[in-house]
């Protein structure tokens, strides 16, 4: 066909599928959804499992206390809230420097649904978390928090957090610690962009294992001090200790009770030195016969997850597959049905001069134009569910 020729098919098949707008509208939607529906599935669960994956192949070993090594791994490095056995600091603190780098971290808290995370300024270097504004933490009760926290709470260094109380039944249970926000992470696209951290020391004085002391209204002398921790027993001034706030003023009055090794750990990040140091520890912590600390390797148990959810999917596609074939037969159908209804409109064409050709043109340019917007319509719709890759990997884990 020459120029002219093909100006003059493409304006009719243009005309014939603006003028059948409803059939085209259709048919185009039913090839989106056969392009959609099983490629955003399997989109999604890949990059869900790429982010799971990168997550843990950054953190090389976890030790616990002895439990579900799903639910630990999860918890650590998604700060999902599950709850599980906690160890002790003594677990942390028998790691051989030498050999590796202890990172601990304490999960029970939260602050307006936020998880609090204490752990050590080891953990930032870590996952390689910088400060978009403000400092890192220096003191007890201060606190830098993440990105997407920072947005959803509204606050900025210098403005204050409240811990949520662990139960508002009992008044001698978890006092709320006011902590001040010190610096904003930059975001990471990670979960610690969700979380607000604290130090270790801080954490413990939300567990009430560290507390401060502070002269009672009008009274003098240590006869009239007055505990502002969990430990306090409450009185006619109890609502007044219900928020304790640590300032330069009353931090020399906050002290420990109980051995550093005695107090809580919710996991503990290891991080070799090199892979002999890995395989060296994988070893020590299996061969424990007391069984109360289990060694996790985050990127093993993530796999293995992944291998049960990818399973389902593969079922979830066989079955997607059959509405995506529906949906092509249909177009196929369609089409055929209409070209064989149309068969007087093509007559009148070879009448007044159209070619063989120039007909096949005109329905191949139709076929074409459907095929061609419906899947550009189906591959747009999948990659704006990219959003939603967040929200699927919250209901992976």
């Amino acid at each position: 066909m020459g120029g002219a020729a093909l100006r003059d098919v493409l304006r009719f098949s243009i005309a014939t599928v603006t003028y059948y707008w409803r059939r085209s509208l259709l048919l185009t939607m039913c090839v989106a959804m056969a392009v959609f529906v099983p490629l955003t599935p399997y989109l999604l669960v890949r990059r869900a499992a790429s982010t799971l994956e990168e997550r843990a192949s950054s953190t090389p070993l976890m030790i616990a206390a002895a439990g579900s090594k799903t639910d630990v791994t999860l918890s650590a490095l998604y700060f999902d809230g599950r709850k599980h056995n906690i160890m002790t600091m003594s677990e942390v603190m028998g790691v051989d420097p030498r050999r590796a780098t202890a990172i601990p971290l304490h999960l029970r808290f939260s602050t307006s649904g936020v998880a609090i995370v204490g752990t050590t300024e080891e953990y930032y270097g870590l996952r390689g978390l910088e400060l978009e504004e403000g400092t890192f933490s220096r003191r007890y009760g201060d606190c830098v928090v993440g990105a997407a926290v920072a947005r959803k709470l509204r606050v900025s260094p210098g403005e204050y957090l409240t811990s949520d109380p662990k139960t508002i039944f009992n008044l001698t249970a978890d006092y709320p610690l006011r902590i001040r926000v010190t610096g904003v992470l930059s975001p990471s696209g990670s979960p610690d962009d969700e979380v607000v951290f604290v130090s270790m020391e801080t954490a413990w004085i939300m567990d009430g294992i560290g507390h401060g002391h502070f002269q009672g209204s009008g009274k003098s002398g240590r006869a009239h001090q007055e505990e502002a921790s969990h430990q306090a027993t409450p009185s006619e001034n109890a609502t007044e200790k219900l928020q304790l706030e640590i300032t330069n003023e009353n931090i020399g009055g906050f002290h420990f009770h109980g051995q550093l090794e005695d107090y809580p750990v919710t996991a503990c990040i290891i991080v070799p030195t090199d892979t002999r140091a890995g395989t060296l520890l994988i070893g020590q912590y299996s061969a424990r016969a007391d069984g109360k600390v289990m060694v996790i390797e985050p990127l093993s148990v993530v796999q293995r997850l992944l291998a049960s959810v990818l399973r389902v999917q593969n079922l979830v596609l066989a079955g997607l597959s059959l509405v995506t074939g529906a949906c092509l037969l249909l177009v196929v159908f369609v089409f055929l049905l209409t070209f064989r209804l149309r068969q007087a409109e093509f007559d009148t064409l070879k009448k007044i001069g159209a070619s063989t050709k120039q007909i096949s043109g005109i329905v191949l340019f139709e076929v074409g134009f459907v095929l061609t917007a419906g899947a550009t319509i189906g591959v747009a719709l999948t990659w704006s569910t990219g959003r939603f890759d967040q929200l699927l990997l919250r209901w992976l884990i």
